[in-house]
């Protein structure tokens, strides 16, 4: 009988990401299945509590770390030693950096032992300088998804900006949140060449302040953009809507996009709001249902708290005649308590009745309970 291909193996662990038990139960089977299996079962956290003992067992030459190991976390106090060397781990794709203020000499030895890098996550980091926030994401060269969250720097120098380089031609996929979103875009566009980035996330963090940077961006990214999510969440979500929708045209985008996603369409648990995104988002979808050459498949609108009570400055009959116009798949994403669900079908179903008749309406629901 002929030997199965571990090219097959490897295809059949790799759907078994989400399924433990027979991922435990496949590694099992064999010595080569255990090796194949072995990666979906380590997640390495990095501290200045461990890092000596981690590099220690990845540096010998009988460890499987090097080989294995597929996700890296880095966290915290960092400022407090110095790592002089360490290991290469060339099969590392994902690396989450959180809750630090970043040092070059202290953390380039860990960037240079990633070569095969394609995800990179940065959650609260403070940088001296903005170039030194560019060389870290410059420092990989495969890098395919960039996520930054609540990410600050000092020293905006922008005489410098030459020699910040560009980012891996592979980057197709940046999430921007609660950041300075109108310097990642200058930085973008200084490049005779910007990268052309075809899923974009502004959730949660779009600002007046970085809109015309943004504009920008959009205008030169063109039909490349695939997917394009927005978030307006601060005490005037409505008034920071307004100067999006009246700075940006999407039009330029038209031709290519297949996705928007809106966050906080209507009303926010965290904060107070005395104004909604709503109705302002429904300008900008018109804005594509006059583009010529459109290719919008999917529609997605976050609804938070009760529709009837926060969604005064809706107009539903309008937002369903363009939402038919555009032919599109509607996804309603809800959060509500759990009593409240039923309320909520009706509700919908009263205020976007030719959607539900079409059945290219479908409301899925977060429930959340007081503690």
């Amino acid at each position: 009988m002929p030997a199965i291909p571990l090219e097959i193996f490897e295809a059949i662990v790799a759907n078994l990401q989400d399924d433990r038990e027979s991922a435990v139960a496949c590694s099992l089977v064999a010595s080569a299945w255990l090796v194949i299996a072995r990666p979906l079962f380590f997640r390495v956290v990095l501290t200045p509590l461990n890092v000596d003992e981690f590099i220690s067992l990845a540096s010998h030459p009988l460890s499987f770390i090097p080989v294995s190991l597929r996700d890296l976390a880095v966290t915290r106090n960092w400022d407090l030693i110095q790592v002089e060397t360490f290991p290469e781990l060339p099969h590392v794709t994902c690396l989450i950096a959180h809750n630090m203020h970043y040092s070059p000499t202290q953390l380039r030895p860990i960037l240079a032992g990633l070569p095969a890098l394609t995800n990179l996550f940065l959650d609260a980091i403070d940088f001296d300088s903005f170039l030194n926030f560019t060389a870290v994401v410059n420092a990989f060269p495969a890098l395919e998804l960039l996520s930054l969250s609540d990410i600050s720097w000092e020293d905006l120098t922008w005489e410098g900006w030459p020699a910040a380089g560009a980012p891996a031609p592979t980057l197709k996929n940046l999430v921007l949140k609660q950041c300075y979103q109108h310097d990642v875009f200058s930085w973008f566009l200084s490049m005779p060449d910007p990268p052309l980035i075809a899923h974009l996330n502004l959730s949660s963090s779009v600002s007046p302040s970085g809109v015309p940077s943004i504009a920008q961006y959009l205008q030169r990214v063109g039909p490349q953009l695939r997917t394009l999510r927005l978030g307006f969440e601060s005490f005037d979500a409505g008034g920071d809507a307004e100067d999006f929708v009246k700075g940006v045209n999407l039009e330029a985008n038209a031709a290519g996009l297949k996705e928007l996603w809106v966050d906080s369409f209507i009303g926010s648990w965290e904060i107070t709001q005395v104004s909604t995104a709503g109705k302002w988002i429904i300008r900008l979808l018109e804005q594509l249902q006059t583009a010529p050459q459109r290719v919008l498949s999917l529609v997605v609108l976050e609804i938070c708290g009760d529709v009837d009570a926060q969604s005064c400055e809706v107009n539903w009959k309008r937002l369903e005649k363009v939402l038919i116009r555009l032919d599109v798949k509607v996804i309603l994403r809800v959060t509500t308590q759990a009593d409240g669900l039923a309320k909520m079908d009706k509700s919908l179903a009263k205020k976007l009745p030719k959607l539900v008749a079409q059945k290219t309406l479908s409301i899925e629901y977060v429930v959340y309970t007081h503690e």
